[in-house]
Parts: C-alpha cells; structure tokens; sequence
C-alpha cells in the first residue's frame, strides 16, 4: 500500500475552497488536459456520503478508462473521502481536507493507493505513477491558481 499527501496553500477561504471541491464537474478544470477527462451521466452539483461518480479517464500506458467513485465520507465543511469503485488501481482511498490558515485556507489530501500486478506494479509505482500523481497535483496548483487569480499557488507533497 502506498501513502502520498500532499498539501497545498490558497488564498481563499476555506468555505470558498470547499464549494468549489464539492462541484464534481470542477474536477475537469483542475485536471490535466492530457487526461481527457469527462463525467459520464448526470452528477448532483454538491457530493453527499455514498454518491456515485462516473468518468473516463486517459491513463498513461492504459488509454481510456471507465473510473467510477463513491464519496464515502463527508465533514460538511472541512473534509470528505473518495474511494474507487472501478478502475486502474487495485485500491484507492483519497480524503480532502479543508481547513482555515491565515487569510487563505490550506487543502490536505491524504491518498492511499494499492496497484495490481504484484511486482510489476511495484515497478511500476516507482517508475510511472508516482510520478504521474505528483505532476497531476502540480497541474492542479497551477489551475487553482488560474481560477482565483492568485499566481502560484505553494504546493507540498510527502510519499511514504
């Protein structure tokens, strides 16, 4: 099982951050454009504990995937939890937290994350999604950024 978290400092506040995260349709704007993105179906415009969000997604080395989530978990206001249903990792688990830092608020994501394959995907960790993960959270920054005219956004991640 790996562990990625990652941390990134805005200068909105944290009601402002977590309205937008609860939009699933924003994902497509903070996502990379080489991951084509799209939700599949009609998807309510705030999350809720056990709803179900369906997207084809552009994996490296995978083409196209059908990804389904269900949102397990939701602290209205300061964090909720996205587990995989379906899709290219053996287990995924990603919380979102939200919390007030200053004038701006500071967004936490704690992901866990198995792969398949046994020791190819190990290999393949090491050498491809890790990697993947840290540019989509880079790309992200920089959107969220965009979004609210803030310039660079400071992004921080830890692996374990």
């Amino acid at each position: 099982m790996y562990k990625l978290r990652q941390e990134q400092r805005v200068g909105i506040n944290r009601e402002e951050l977590w309205k937008f995260f609860c939009d699933p349709s924003n994902l497509q704007r903070i996502m990379p454009p080489e991951m084509e993105i799209k939700m599949i179906g009609v998807v309510d415009q705030h999350i809720h504990a056990g709803q179900i969000i369906e997207y084809q997604v552009k994996v490296p080395l995978l083409g196209r995937r059908t990804w389904v989530s269900e949102i397990k978990t939701v602290e209205d206001g300061f964090c909720f939890t996205d587990v995989q249903k379906v899709g290219p990792y053996k287990y995924w688990e990603h919380k979102h937290i939200f919390q007030e830092e200053g004038k701006g608020a500071l967004l936490i994501d704690e992901i866990q994350y198995d792969l398949p394959l046994g020791i190819m995907g190990v290999l393949g960790n090491m050498w491809l999604v890790n990697r993947t993960l840290k540019k989509i959270f880079e790309y992200r920054a920089f959107s969220i950024g965009k979004i609210w005219g803030l310039g660079d956004a400071s992004s921080m991640g830890r692996n374990e």
